[in-house]
This record gives C-alpha cells, sequence and structure tokens, in this order.
C-alpha cells in the first residue's frame, strides 16, 4: 500500500524491484567466482548477465574518470532541473503554562522522530532510592491506565515503530520513530507511558506460583535490571568510570546510572509510583521532534494529555539533585588478569552549560580523541607522544565527560602491564603541559574538527534533538542554532583554552586502573 506510484518517463516500481534482483544475483556471482579464482558463468559467452556484469567490472574506473572530469561545486551538464525545492529547515520551541517544553525541527526525511525527556535520572534519586531511575527505564511501555501491555508491545509493531528508553544521571530520553502518516499512534504510546504507567506488581517483580512456572520471569522489571547489572560488571570501562564518579562527586552526581546489585530486589511498585509522582511533572519534561510541524506535535501532544499535568514546585525540584566537586577518594585500583591494563586520569571540569564547554572540546581534540579517518590513522598530541614511550601495543584518547552542571575532563590509556608505567607518565605529562605550548596551528585543526562534528551530528534526527533537548532544558529554554554554535567557536582564542587548561590543573586529580598492577604506578607517582 505504501508503494511509490511510477512516474511518466520512468519504469514501474515491480520493475526497478526486478532490475535490482538481476543486478544483485550478478554481483553475488561476481563475488563468488573472485573468491575461489573462477570465472563466473555470467561472464561466458552468450550469458545473457555478461555485459551487465562486466559493466560493474569497470564500474570503479568509470567512477573515477568522471571524478576527474567533473567538480561537486560545479552543475553537471545536460541534467535537467527536476522543478522541486527542498524548503529550508523550521524550528520552534516553547514552553507552556505548566513547564512543558515543546520543540520541533522540519525535515525532508519520510520519518519523524520523537524524544521526550525526562529530568529523572540517577542524580534525583533521594537516599533509599538507589538504582529506581533504572528500574523506570526498564518498564517503559508497559500497561498504562489508557493501554494493556499487549496493546503497547503489539500496536508499535503493527506500525512498524522503534521505541527505545535511555538513561543519564540527568534524564531519562523515550524515544520513538515512525513514518510520518503514523505520528499520532507515536505520540498515544510515549505519552501514555510517561503521563499513566499502571506499574503492575507483576511488571517489577513476577514471583512464580511453582518452581515449573518460570517463563514469565523474563519480562519483568527486576529481571531484567538483574541481568544489566550483571553485563556491566564484566565491563571494565565501564566500571571503572562509575567508580570515578563516585569518588569525584558528592551530592546525585556520585549515583550510578545503574541499580546496585544489593538493591535489585528491593523496589516495589510503590516506591517505584513514588518517585514517578514527584519527577515527572510538567516543568520536568520536554518533548522535540524531528520531521514533524510544530503546529502537528502541538496538537498531537495536546489530545494525548500531556498538557494535564501538573507543573510540579519549582524551588524543590531546583534542589534535588545538587551536586559539588569535593573527591572522596582520588584513586581506584581494580586488580584483575586482563591482557592489557585500563586507566583514567581525570580532573574536574566543566558541565554543559558552563562557558569553558566550548574551550574542554577545542582541548580534547588538540590531544586526540583516537581514530578520525577510515584508514585508521590517530591524530592529536597523544597519540605521537604514548609511540614514543611505548613500541608496542597502547591505545590513548581524550576524554571529556559532560554533566548539565559539572564535568570531568582527562585522558584514556590501555597498554599491556609492562608499558602501562612509561605510557601513562607521558601522556598525564602532556596533558598537564598543553596549558603552556598550546598553538596556534593546534588551534585551528581542532575548530575545524569540531565545527564538522557539530555538522555531521545534524545530519541525523538523534543528533538534532539531543542537541535541542539538552540546550532548551538545561539552559532554562534557551536553544543556540548550529551556525551560532559555529560562531562561537571560531570565536575561541590560544588564550582561553590556555586559561582553562590551567584551571582546570589546579583542581584535584584522580586516577583509576583496571588490570594487571604489577607495574602499574600510584598518583603520586605520575609525573615525577
Amino acid at each position: 500500500s505504501r508503494s511509490p506510484r511510477a512516474l511518466p518517463g520512468r519504469p514501474s516500481y515491480a520493475e526497478e524491484t526486478q532490475a535490482a534482483v538481476r543486478l544483485s544475483s550478478c554481483c553475488l556471482e561476481l563475488g563468488r567466482a573472485r573468491r575461489f579464482d573462477k570465472e563466473p558463468k555470467m561472464l561466458r559467452a552468450g550469458s545473457k548477465f555478461s555485459q551487465t556484469a562486466r559493466g560493474f567490472g569497470r564500474l570503479p574506473v568509470r567512477c573515477a574518470s568522471s571524478a576527474v572530469q567533473y567538480h561537486l561545486s560545479e552543475p553537471l551538464p545536460n541534467l535537467e532541473s527536476c522543478g522541486v525545492e527542498i524548503p529550508p529547515s523550521q524550528r520552534s520551541l516553547v514552553e507552556f503554562d505548566n513547564g512543558v517544553l515543546l520543540g520541533a525541527t522540519t525535515t525532508t526525511s519520510p520519518l519523524t522522530t520523537i524524544n521526550m525527556v525526562v529530568r529523572a535520572g540517577s542524580r534525583y534519586e533521594l537516599p533509599g532510592e538507589a538504582g529506581v531511575s533504572h528500574f523506570m527505564r526498564r518498564l517503559a511501555y508497559k500497561s498504562t491506565e489508557k493501554h494493556t501491555a499487549v496493546y503497547m508491545t503489539c500496536m508499535p509493531q503493527w506500525f512498524g515503530m522503534r521505541l527505545s528508553c535511555t538513561g543519564t544521571r540527568d534524564a531519562i530520553v523515550y524515544s520513538g520513530t515512525c513514518m510520518k502518516d503514523d505520528t499520532d499512534h507515536l505520540l498515544d504510546v510515549m505519552c501514555q507511558s510517561i503521563i499513566a504507567p499502571k506499574f503492575y506488581n507483576w511488571e517489577v517483580h513476577y514471583t512464580p506460583s511453582s518452581t515449573a512456572d518460570c517463563s514469565p520471569r523474563l519480562l519483568d522489571a527486576q529481571h531484567r535490571v538483574g541481568t544489566d547489572v550483571t553485563g556491566i560488571a564484566q565491563n571494565r570501562s565501564a566500571v571503572l568510570l562509575e567508580q570515578i564518579q563516585s569518588y569525584a562527586f558528592r551530592g546525585g552526581l556520585a549515583q550510578s546510572v545503574y541499580c546496585p546489585s544489593h538493591s535489585v530486589g528491593n523496589f516495589d511498585e510503590d516506591k517505584i509510583r513514588a518517585y514517578h509522582t514527584r519527577r515527572y511533572v510538567g516543568s520536568n519534561i520536554g518533548v522535540f521532534g524531528a520531521g514533524i510541524h510544530f503546529e502537528d506535535l502541538q496538537t498531537g501532544v495536546t489530545r494525548h494529555g500531556l498538557y494535564s499535568i501538573a507543573k510540579g514546585d519549582s524551588h524543590r525540584l531546583a534542589t534535588e539533585g545538587a551536586s559539588h566537586h569535593s573527591p572522596v577518594r582520588n584513586e581506584v585500583r581494580i586488580s584483575s588478569n586482563d591482557a592489557t591494563v585500563l586507566a583514567y586520569f581525570m580532573l574536574p571540569s566543566a558541565g554543559l552549560c558552563d562557558d569553558d564547554h566550548i574551550n574542554a572540546l577545542l582541548l580534547q581534540r588538540v590531544l586526540g580523541t583516537g581514530s578520525v579517518l577510515e584508514s585508521g590513522v590517530d591524530s592529536g598530541r597523544l597519540q605521537s607522544v604514548a609511540a614514543k614511550a611505548d613500541r608496542g601495543f597502547s591505545r590513548v584518547s581524550a576524554v571529556n565527560i559532560s554533566h548539565s552542571d559539572l564535568g570531568l575532563f582527562g585522558v584514556q590509556v590501555e597498554a599491556t602491564p609492562d608499558n602501562i608505567r612509561s605510557v601513562l607518565t607521558a601522556v598525564a605529562g602532556e596533558l598537564m603541559s598543553a596549558a603552556i605550548t598550546l598553538t596556534e596551528k593546534e588551534m585551528t585543526v581542532a575548530k575545524a574538527q569540531l565545527c564538522a562534528d557539530l555538522l555531521v551530528s545534524q545530519e541525523t534526527h538523534e543528533g538534532i534533538l539531543e542537541d535541542m533537548a539538552f540546550q532548551s532544558l538545561y539552559r532554562g529554554g534557551k536553544y543556540l542554532l548550529p551556525e551560532a554554535a559555529i560562531e562561537r567557536v571560531n570565536a575561541i582564542t590560544v588564550r582561553d583554552v590556555k586559561a582553562y587548561a590551567k584551571n582546570l590543573l589546579s583542581g584535584k586529580p584522580i586516577l583509576g586502573v583496571h588490570g594487571n598492577l604489577k607495574d602499574t604506578p600510584y598518583l603520586d607517582e605520575i609525573g615525577k
């Protein structure tokens, strides 16, 4: 029913599909023949695919020759215009009376993506609630006052929707993608999941009536949260970063995104419902859509009752989750039998709403963020320093972890146990010397990389909505367009980044290591 109609002067949809299938079989036959060093049947004399297959073999040559003749900045000769003008993207952002932020941007994509962001991350958990935000993510799109769990599962499948729920320390993000014609059904599912979840006890923790009755257990949130916790324990990078952040901050940011293992079985529907009532209020919610007009998004959200929720106590909401930099401990050491040692050397840094956030992003690209080319070539200061300190395997990268108000900046190092001391010492020393030796040429390259990353992120719905959501929710409803952000990046000087680097080095560092620690330095040994 969704097949496009054939346009005048071009083959029908069925003919194009048949041609594509025939060409795909040609490519498959060519690949098999080249693999086993045989002559493909289609290239033999008399084959009806011989000319097509030989044409595929010369395709790279034709492409290369055409690239020499024509430039992408010039129109191709004898190319007729289709007469269709692509309208410019329109972005709107409005805050309503109950505090709900609504933003939308139009695109030419046939899909619509909607993100509903709720400031209910793990930093807002009160004592005794550690892990409740993890349960909230696992209970997304379950039974509501309007729909059953069966409906919430089958209806998105019927319309081909893609639903997900992710979380950070700051927020829980409900995301959905569908065809533009099915946007109203998507808004129905997402709005009901936020404003009217039921939290039935069998969805939170299922208790089988007998030892043989265990099949529904795979569906309850408690089992899924326990599986997540077990899986995260096998990821040493996640384990290290969670430990480092618990030591680096005091307050809400010290709490993990994941439920503690000892609290997995301590939650019932009443605790989860109380957390939902406290945090899921109008001033904590933002609805953002890409590939949809603002008027259509506003109409759909109003129809499905999102404007009926209360605004909430703004004073109480502002004080919850408050955090500050005050390292409780400055070193994390976890011994294991891994073949390599993973280390993080981190310093207190700026958050997303801080003016120094752009300086942190520029310094990160000066130091290097790993491979930035398809060929795998590493760029930045850290890689060259690590190569001199270690002739074997090593991997280094600058790390910038930014929350809404605070953050951490540092380096990640992975090397063999015999070389971790020399590599970690050299890389940490290079980070400390950046405040003095930063050059104008490095700044120019870093600005180009940051502007390119910003523009590339705007090519997808996910990147557009993430940028719009976190800017507007944590900057008081203000949104900086990509063009204005690029102007700010270009206005940054070497002096600004050097001043940020000096301020960064004045903080208390934290060292986290995981692996074979036979020759891993302690924090007070780095830099000597």
